[in-house]
């Protein structure tokens, strides 16, 4: 059964944000600059105020991938992350099944269990399980951002399955548009036409997960 320690929105200062950054530069084992964190000021500069609430950051100027980024941290209910990640799976799985991928049961088990566990209907153990076996699949088809997503969906931390499924269903949208674009040429190698539909890809993707982020946190802040 899930546990939900955010449950409603906060609002928050540079120091918690400028934390957030520097911990997440630390889990990618790398050190923190100015250029890195020049983000986070900028988000704030923009804002104008000390404290800042979600809402506050689609209107900023901040790159739309860390826009991503900082939404799906502890100042967003942990429910609506959850619910973040599995719409990002669901909606690379449905891509992939279009031109024809098929995704091994255990991807398919992983988000499906997590639907149910954040329902009530599944026990951690079967979500860690589900994590586990989607895990394998995605060391044996690393080089796909699908099967990562279907991984990283059933992680139970909330800023984990929402932020690691989100990147992955990027990297996916990026695959799969030169795959449509490309057809049989398409071989998840490295050419020039691929860069530039990937990047496309990788563009529209974000807008679109920000789109679905703002409409559920304005639902919340309207409360």
């Amino acid at each position: 059964m899930p546990k939900f320690k955010t449950k409603k929105l906060k609002a928050v200062d540079i120091e918690i944000v400028l934390l957030w950054n520097l911990c997440e530069i630390h889990k990618l084992r790398s050190f923190s600059t100015p250029e890195q964190e020049e983000w986070v000021h900028q988000l704030f500069d923009d804002c104008g105020r000390k404290k800042i609430r979600p809402i506050d950051v689609f209107d900023s100027s901040i790159r739309e991938k860390y826009k991503i980024w900082i939404l799906c941290q502890d100042w967003v209910p942990d429910k609506v992350r959850h619910r973040f990640a599995i719409w990002c799976v669901q909606r690379t799985i449905k891509r992939a099944c279009k031109i024809g991928w098929e995704l091994e049961q255990e991807s398919l088990d992983a988000v499906r269990i997590k639907r149910k566990w954040l329902r009530d209907k599944a026990t951690d153990k079967e979500l860690s399980d589900a994590w586990h076996d989607a895990g394998c699949v995605a060391w044996y088809k690393r080089w796909s951002g699908v099967w990562w997503a279907t991984y990283t969906v059933a992680n139970n931390v909330a800023r984990e399955a929402a932020y690691g499924t989100a990147r992955y269903a990027t990297q996916a949208a990026a695959e799969l548009a030169a795959r449509e674009v490309l057809g049989s040429d398409w071989d998840a190698g490295h050419c020039v036409e691929e860069d530039v539909i990937g990047d496309a890809a990788y563009a529209e993707e974000r807008k679109v997960h920000l789109r679905w982020l703002k409409r559920e946190i304005k639902k919340i802040a309207s409360k």
